[in-house]
């Protein structure tokens, strides 16, 4: 697809009232579903392998873990 530069503004515009009109106001809410949260020492190199070998997930179900802290 092609949009001219000028109509740039025109087409989100309508792309984002088509959306509004067809999904609900909570399918428009970002959210991100975690199976757990994990601090910043549990990220090695071991904890990822046993993470991978215990999830039960295909490619579109895999197990997804919020870092709780960098520190």
């Amino acid at each position: 697809m092609t949009i001219v530069a000028d109509q740039l503004d025109a087409f989100q515009s309508a792309f984002d009232a088509e959306v509004r009109r067809q999904m609900s106001a909570e399918q428009l809410q970002h959210s991100v579903l975690t199976d757990g949260a994990l601090s910043g020492q549990d990220f090695t190199l071991q904890v990822a392998e046993l993470l991978r070998e215990g999830d039960p997930g295909d490619s579109i179900s895999r197990s997804l873990y919020l870092m709780v802290s960098f520190l």
